[in-house]
């Protein structure tokens, strides 16, 4: 997923009340094609380093 496109996410879900989120699907997260080395959630936005969305 696109690093704009996950930070809109972000910024929707804190508009709902920013709820807990149980980060049903992971994606690689990308800045201008190119891999940040981040995973980020596909419902809530949350970035986080490769293999830690879920722990946190």
């Amino acid at each position: 997923m696109e690093y704009q496109y996950a930070l809109r996410l972000r910024s929707q879900w804190f508009n709902k009340g920013n709820p807990d989120c149980e980060h049903p699907r992971i994606e690689r997260e990308t800045y201008k094609g190119t891999d940040t080395g981040d995973d980020v959630c596909t419902t809530c936005g949350k970035g986080s380093p490769r293999g830690k969305v879920r722990s946190e």
